[in-house]
């Protein structure tokens, strides 16, 4: 029995959603298990009255093992198959450095991913523990490059990324190296990948530094809730609200007024509180991330966690989409605003 898979309360972290548990040492192995060892083609797309193929640029990607479509593409549209996409990690796993956690896929394999753990860890003040990984995402539907993750978790939060990100600009690496594009250039843009990856622990320790001087930040209530509005994740702001009625000071809508309450209940959490580092930018960070990564997952309408499910899709956005940009730009703005 998974053991992620058994937490379904509110605690439950986004990126242990994502697929299963993984089995296996090698790629072959945890691609075999997952049912993930199947390849891509792509097919030009028939009339439907003549039989004749159309023009390349109407095409689309099928399944090798079950025959079905995967995704609509384009004419210069290349595939990385899944076996390449877990070639990037299987260098990593081979020597030693990782270890797989968790590999899935959704919509019938339009798009797939792999969780990978390294074996760094870094503690923030006395006892707060962050694990380094490594996400890998790719697509077949021409929704999303080929993207790769380096990022810690914390207290199985995947709430660091935007930090990592932020110390790669500074070290010389574009973030959007780690974003591969399916065109013909993509195989060799992956060589060049490993620089990165490689550079992924003296990231984790500069960022530590980070974090530790958003620890000795103190920021008062009206200090973090302002900070929770630039975020955008409770809403437009608007002075006629507030005229309207004298206790909603800060113009908030409904939605995010309750959104705030929430926020503010979690700053009371262990998990924002512990090491001393309750009313900190530190806490204030986390106290988001928490939302974002765990509770955001709730309002997905369904417990289903099975492939392709809305709960599976939700936990996906927070690692790579737009639940990933909320906290790269909380990260920002408290490190440009404290250190």
């Amino acid at each position: 029995m998974d053991y992620f898979r058994e937490r379904l309360g509110k605690t439950i972290p986004a990126h242990l959603l994502m697929g299963q548990e993984a089995v296996g040492r090698t790629n072959e192995e945890v691609m075999k298990n997952a049912g993930m060892d199947w390849t891509v083609e792509k097919r030009q797309v028939l009339h439907p009255d003549t039989g004749k193929p159309l023009p390349a640029r109407y095409s689309i990607n099928f399944r090798s093992d079950t025959n079905e479509p995967i995704g609509a593409v384009g004419k210069n549209y290349t595939n990385l198959q899944p076996k390449e996409m877990f070639d990037v990690a299987d260098g990593l796993v081979g020597a030693g450095q990782a270890e797989w956690e968790r590999v899935g896929q959704t919509n019938g394999g339009a798009r797939i991913f792999a969780q990978l753990a390294l074996p760094e860890h870094i503690t923030i003040g006395d006892n707060d523990v962050s694990e380094a990984k490594i996400y890998l995402s790719n697509s077949y539907d021409g929704s999303n490059a080929f993207r790769v993750l380096p990022t810690l978790n914390r207290l199985f939060c995947q709430n660091q990324t935007s930090a990592v990100l932020s110390n790669m600009r500074d070290m010389g690496i574009r973030p959007s190296d780690l974003v591969i594009r399916h065109s013909s250039r993509m195989h060799d843009k992956i060589k060049h990948l490993n620089r990165a990856l490689k550079l992924t622990n003296t990231l984790n320790q500069r960022w530590a530094e980070q974090a530790n001087g958003l620890l000795e930040a103190q920021m008062d209530m009206d200090d973090r809730i302002q900070f929770y509005i630039s975020t955008g994740i409770l809403g437009k702001t608007d002075e006629k609200r507030t005229k309207k009625d004298k206790t909603n000071i800060y113009g908030l809508s409904t939605q995010g007024n309750r959104r705030l309450d929430e926020l503010l209940e979690l700053e009371t959490a262990p998990t924002n509180t512990t090491g001393g580092m309750a009313d900190t930018a530190w806490a204030a960070y986390n106290t988001l991330t928490e939302y974002v990564d765990h509770h955001s997952i709730l309002k997905s309408g369904t417990s289903v966690v099975s492939e392709g499910t809305i709960r599976q899709t939700t936990a996906e956005n927070t690692v790579f989409g737009a639940g990933s940009r909320v906290k790269t730009n909380a990260w920002a703005r408290l490190v440009d605003a404290h250190l």
